[in-house]
């Protein structure tokens, strides 16, 4: 009976560090499936901010400040990239959302019926848009369309063409698509340094006429627009030399 007792004593010993194995086996699949896990979500919230810069302490929710604040460092790098003036992009945030970070889009009603009355076959087009463009649309989305969005308040209709969703100018995409349209749209003004005519552009779709009559909806929205140019030059120029 000894002999036996024995035997099961030896045999424990094996089977109980096979066990200890095992938990430690576990625990470090535990461990690095929690850090895989962590590096993803870290990832994958680089990506979501990499357009535009998250906000420490803004100076205040609107204003030149907070538009340096909240757009500054990534309206720098996109200029670079599209070869357009960061004065220009800086000061047409201020007029079209001044500075603000996420700024609500705005419904134009007329703009909506237009889009109904093409929709609908009681009109041909709308600037570059046509039946085929709305067809299947909801009376929602047709109103989404017809609201400008982002920091530029770029109107929805212009992301048909774009091949992007009316959304993608309000996420934290609406930076660079709002840039690229200037580009596309407009941006041959810019680098003839035609600003005037750019901001004219921007706020009516067509150039100053020959006649020089205004057109925009705010009579001072060029003006002001230069005035805006001048401050964030100024405030560039100092930058530059502080870094210096």
């Amino acid at each position: 009976m000894k002999k036996r007792k024995r035997k099961k004593q030896v045999n424990k010993e094996p089977s109980s560090r096979l066990r200890t194995k095992i938990l430690k086996i576990i625990a470090l699949l535990v461990i690095a499936t929690f850090f895989a896990a962590l590096a993803f979500v870290i990832e994958q919230y680089q990506k979501r901010s990499q357009w535009v810069s998250p906000p420490l302490e803004p100076p205040s929710e609107s204003g030149i400040q907070a538009a340096i604040h909240f757009y500054g460092q990534d309206v720098q790098r996109l200029s670079k990239k599209y070869d357009l003036p960061y004065s220009y992009l800086m000061a047409l945030i201020m007029l079209e959302s001044s500075g603000k970070r996420n700024p609500h889009p705005r419904f134009e009603k007329w703009v909506y019926l237009k889009l109904k009355a093409v929709q609908q076959g009681r009109l041909s087009h709308y600037e570059n848009i046509t039946r085929q463009d709305l067809k299947g649309l909801t009376d929602k989305q047709l109103r989404d369309l017809a609201k400008s969005w982002g920091p530029f308040q770029i109107m929805g209709y212009k992301s048909l063409k774009m091949g992007i969703s009316v959304y993608d100018l309000n996420n934290y995409h609406a930076l660079e698509n709002g840039i690229r349209w200037i580009n596309n749209e407009y941006g041959n003004l810019l680098r003839q340094g035609r600003y005037a005519d750019a901001f004219h552009y921007h706020n009516t779709g067509h150039v100053i006429p020959r006649n020089g009559k205004i057109h925009t909806t705010d009579p001072t929205y060029i003006e002001k627009g230069l005035k805006y140019m001048k401050i964030f030059d100024q405030l560039s120029s100092t930058q530059i030399q502080q870094n210096k």
